[in-house]
């Protein structure tokens, strides 16, 4: 083929790449847990993706307050009856919690949005209707019941942790967690222990781990082969299907660690642009401010 043709087809393709039009995607999104700052940490990346004239079918406890184009909602609130999705818990209540209680209430609250979740009417028509998505989108916080539905649509998966990795996060993506150096969630340590530290964080680590992998994930996969089958296969080895997870985290606040190509540090995406404060003049302050001169 000579010179002349090659240019002749290279600007042909060019141009059926120029005349195509990307397609929008539809996505299964699923944030079932009930407290608000983790939706909080989500919100703007869904808001951006509809925006982008992607078709969202969001489950979740955080319904829209306006409608929003290409953005639809199941609420969960009406199933699970919830009173309250914000001071849940304050810090007073989380700094009482030891390791043992963390780990067991976690578990309770994974059931229970599991158990509620599928329940809901609007998600049981979606199990058993013959709709299409082309990516499902969910948090990787303590439960993976609803990577049932990448199963169930087969389609690939994007999780999204609201706060540093749980302990058994990074094995889904293949991701170093060394605990003689990488604390683990549920420990105060710094990347530099001594050995103390380093057996402690050792321990807990591996106990988290085992708990999940024991009490946690089987649980949640009971509760799920209920609602898609008994073939449905175990929760692990969809989690191993994972593509790419988001984690609202910073080097600069948590450390830095390594992380595997399909892990993205995404701290601060939740923080919208700084609104300038309005202008006050002297005279319009309250009379009671005093000021002091040095």
């Amino acid at each position: 083929m000579n010179f002349a043709v090659r240019k002749c087809l290279t600007l042909v393709l060019i141009g059926l790449g120029l005349l195509h039009t990307a397609e929008n995607s539809k996505i299964l999104v699923v944030f079932s847990h009930l407290g608000r700052s983790h939706f909080d940490v989500f919100e703007p990346y869904l808001e951006q993706l509809a925006a982008k004239g992607h078709q969202l079918l969001v489950i979740s406890h955080f319904p829209r307050k306006r409608p929003t184009p290409n953005y639809k909602d199941i609420d969960l609130k009406a199933i699970t009856k919830v009173n309250q999705t914000v001071n849940i818990l304050s810090y007073a209540d989380i700094a009482k919690m030891d390791q043992i209680v963390s780990a067991f209430v976690l578990s309770a609250w994974a059931a229970e949005v599991c158990e509620n979740a599928f329940e809901h009417p609007d998600v049981q028509k979606l199990i058993k209707s013959d709709e299409k998505f082309d990516l499902l989108i969910t948090e990787t916080f303590n439960t993976d019941c609803f990577l049932a539905f990448a199963h169930r649509f087969q389609i690939p998966v994007i999780g999204f942790s609201s706060c540093v990795f749980m302990p058994w996060t990074p094995d889904r993506v293949g991701n170093p967690d060394n605990p003689a150096y990488i604390p683990t969630q549920f420990v105060a340590s710094s990347d530099r222990m001594d050995f103390t530290e380093r057996f402690s964080n050792t321990f807990w680590y591996l106990f988290h781990k085992l708990h999940y992998s024991f009490l946690m994930d089987p649980r949640a996969h009971k509760i799920a082969k209920k609602h898609f089958g008994e073939s449905l296969p175990a929760l692990s080895t969809l989690a191993r299907n994972t593509s790419l997870i988001f984690v609202n985290n910073h080097f600069s606040v948590n450390r830095p660690r390594p992380l595997v190509p399909g892990i993205v540090e995404v701290g601060g995406i939740h923080m919208k642009p700084a609104k300038t404060l309005s202008k006050v003049s002297p005279a319009s302050y309250p009379s009671f401010i005093v000021y002091y001169q040095y």
